[in-house]
């Protein structure tokens, strides 16, 4: 390719400014965001007039308007490309475009699970409907009512009850009475609890006695103060007293189990709330087997006998694999059978079974029509979210055996957590035992060697001296008797022991006998007791250093 010089020039000139352009980052941004933005107008306007959406980072149209014109006529030929690649197909007109993006979530009708009702349904909407109204009558009653005046003074002093001027009068110069008086206050919640209870006796006082009139006011006062405090429920249970005496007693027996209830723990009111239907459910299927167990004829008893049996099998099974493995077997109440023909709800209690995820998936797939899903509920089987976290928890469902398994392990680990503190109290006593006998044979031990060193010594030192005695009174005989020349005298028989006697030399000043004894008893107290040949060379060196020591003072 020939090209001048200025054409060369020109030609360089625009590489190197397409280069520089290429490799700023803010060029490619800006490229990069204009192509977003016209894409996502492309997509926004199914391509209809799509330019004249496309704006900066100012929100202004980023084209003008023979712009517009010119890039949408441009992009035409291929805006059904760039929409189908996106998934967006074009129509006429394009006002049905709108119509056609909301058809997909009509279509998927996430409401249809919604739609099914049965009891526990019910119930469960009935309870939050209460809790609801608890909360918004409680919210009005601590802002403006008695509940607000029993909240405020709980951090106030108590309501003095005698008078200052009345306490110096009863108590005139005595102040320890003076003190007494001080001491008799009485607190708002107190106070506000007696004119409670003044009004509703009352009130039934004047029910009993016939005053039809005092009755009627007094139960709309009482309703209303009832009301004032928060308690809606016995408001309603206080306003039946104004149809007569009978609703009024039936008033007090609901007031007085409302009152009772709220003593519980919150989490047995929950599980009390939910465990009542379920009480009412197990006893109206209970009377149902019972009906059954009692009227079924034979052609209907024999399978079902035969289907008990299998599951008594099964179950047999699964408990030797239990036991086999040190669980617990499963409990005997879950083998039905037509004896026993309402353990059949202990199968649906079963917490392991219910619980596990199979149960779950297997609940899920059937539960499809309202009539089901009565049904199921009807049978106690936790359907609902409410009743499915009363019945299992919180927690996440488990597979059936991993269930049955933990069972028996939390039994297993339960028994072990008691049991190490009485091993580790029967090694303490042992270890204390050993200790007391091993100190004991110490003592012992010690106390025999020193008697018998003391004895031994004894005797050794009475019969090495009546050795000695007639050893020299024969020599000494002797040597009256014939007196050995000067050149034999050197010449000694106890020569022959010099050596011996040569190693205990270094004690040329005798030990006292309080020192001499403290080597004995040493090894005695860190070593088991000398066996006989040490002994023995005890006593041997006992004997070598008196020989010195008669050869020193010799």
């Amino acid at each position: 390719m020939n090209l001048s010089r200025v054409q060369r020039y020109t030609f360089d000139s625009i590489r190197r400014e397409i280069d520089g352009i290429i490799k700023n980052p803010t060029t490619i941004y800006t490229s990069v965001n204009a192509l977003s933005c016209m894409l996502h107008a492309m997509i926004t306007t199914v391509g209809h007039n799509w330019a004249a959406h496309v704006m900066n980072d100012k929100g202004q149209p980023m084209f003008t308007e023979q712009e517009q014109v010119h890039f949408t006529q441009l992009f035409q030929p291929y805006m059904p490309t760039i929409l189908s690649f996106f998934g967006k197909t074009i129509h006429s007109g394009g006002a049905e475009e709108p119509e056609k993006t909301a058809e997909p979530e009509k279509e998927e009708e996430p409401e249809k699970t919604e739609e099914k009702q049965g009891i526990d349904d019910l119930y469960t909407k009935v309870i939050k409907q209460v809790e609801s109204i608890n909360s918004i009558v409680t919210q009005h009653a601590s802002s403006d009512g008695v509940l607000r005046f029993e909240r405020d003074d709980d951090t106030k002093e108590d309501i003095q009850l005698i008078p200052e001027a009345l306490q110096v009068f009863i108590a005139g110069p005595n102040p320890v009475v003076k003190k007494t008086l001080e001491m008799i206050k009485l607190s708002r919640r107190t106070l506000v609890f007696l004119i409670y209870t003044a009004l509703d006796a009352t009130r039934i006082a004047a029910s009993v006695s016939g005053s039809e009139q005092s009755r009627k006011y007094l139960s709309v006062a009482m309703s209303l103060l009832e009301l004032l405090r928060g308690d809606w429920k016995k408001a309603i249970a206080s306003f039946m007293g104004y149809y007569g005496t009978t609703p009024l007693m039936t008033g007090q027996l609901i007031k007085i189990y409302l009152t009772l209830f709220r003593m519980l723990s919150p989490t047995l009111q929950e599980s009390f709330t939910y465990g009542a239907l379920d009480t009412a459910k197990s006893f109206m299927i209970g009377v149902l087997l019972t009906v059954f167990q009692l009227t079924a004829p034979f052609h209907v008893r024999e399978p079902l006998v035969r289907i008990f049996d299998v599951i008594r099998e099964k179950k047999e099974k699964i408990d030797g694999v239990l036991t086999d493995q040190g669980l617990h077997a499963r409990p005997s109440y879950l083998t039905p059978s037509f004896e026993d023909f309402n353990n059949l709800q202990a199968l649906m209690d079963d917490p392991e079974f219910i619980c596990s995820c199979e149960f779950k998936e297997l609940v899920e797939t059937v539960d499809q029509t309202n009539v089901i899903h009565i049904i199921l509920q009807m049978l106690r089987i936790p359907v609902t979210k409410e009743f499915r976290e009363y019945r299992c928890g919180k927690e996440d469902c488990k597979p059936f055996i991993t269930k049955i398994v933990e069972k028996g392990l939390g039994h297993e680990v339960k028994a072990d957590t008691e049991k190490p503190p009485e091993k580790t109290e029967e090694k303490t006593e042992e270890k204390a035992e050993e200790k007391t006998e091993k100190t004991e044979e110490k003592t012992e031990e010690k106390t025999e060697e020193k008697t018998e060193e003391k004895a031994e010594e004894k005797t050794e030192e009475k019969a090495e001296e009546k050795a000695e005695e007639k050893t020299e009174e024969k020599a000494e005989e002797k040597a009256e008797e014939a007196p050995l020349p000067p050149t034999i005298e050197p010449k000694e028989e106890p020569k022959e022991e010099e050596p011996k006697a040569e190693e205990p030399k270094e004690e040329e000043a005798p030990l006292p006998p309080t020192i001499e004894s403290k080597p004995e008893v040493k090894p005695a107290v860190k070593e088991p007791p000398l066996p006989p040949t040490i002994g023995g060379k005890r006593r041997r060196t006992l004997r070598l250093t008196r020989l010195a020591r008669q050869q020193a003072h010799e």
